[in-house]
């Protein structure tokens, strides 16, 4: 298990079942999803939880297991009365395979904070506007000056 997590990521962002939820999902370099959690309450809970999910890698076990019609096929990992339940997928090596990913890249100390980034994005463009606005209100004070100026010469 690379402690670095080889290039994977975790995402936080807000649950569009649950508004006012937090999820994470955890990443494989080329952009996969491996893993989505469960809502939480806060952003808070949200970043605890990927730590919790890490202990959970280290010291859990992984099972993989078919969905009810023998369909298709997820992990299932328990550690300490908590069961983590992977993404479905087609076969069985398949999931097998997103076990060994999960263990490559949880391990990442990258966390993109979804939320933080909207709310960072909304306020530069907040400052944009009020700088624009406040260029357009200059430009015509200046205006406005050269016409009482011109008028007062005459």
């Amino acid at each position: 298990m690379s402690e670095k997590g080889a290039g994977g990521k975790y995402i936080v962002f807000a649950s569009v079942t649950r508004p006012g939820q937090f999820r994470f999902t955890l990443k494989a370099v080329n952009g996969v999803v491996l893993y989505e959690s469960k809502d939480f309450a806060s952003i808070k809970s949200c970043k605890g939880g990927i730590d919790t999910f890490k202990k959970a890698i280290k010291e859990g076990d992984f099972v993989v297991e078919a969905d009810r019609n023998d369909e298709l096929f997820m992990f299932n990992l328990q550690n300490g009365g908590v069961t983590y339940i992977g993404e479905l997928l087609r076969d069985r090596n398949s999931a097998l395979n997103n076990v060994e990913n999960v263990k490559k890249y949880a391990f990442t100390e990258t966390i993109v904070d979804e939320i933080e980034q909207a709310k960072e994005a909304a306020t530069k463009q907040a400052d944009a506007a009020k700088a624009k606005a406040a260029k357009i209100k200059a430009a015509e004070d200046e205006k406005a000056a050269k016409k009482a100026a011109k008028k007062a010469k005459k």
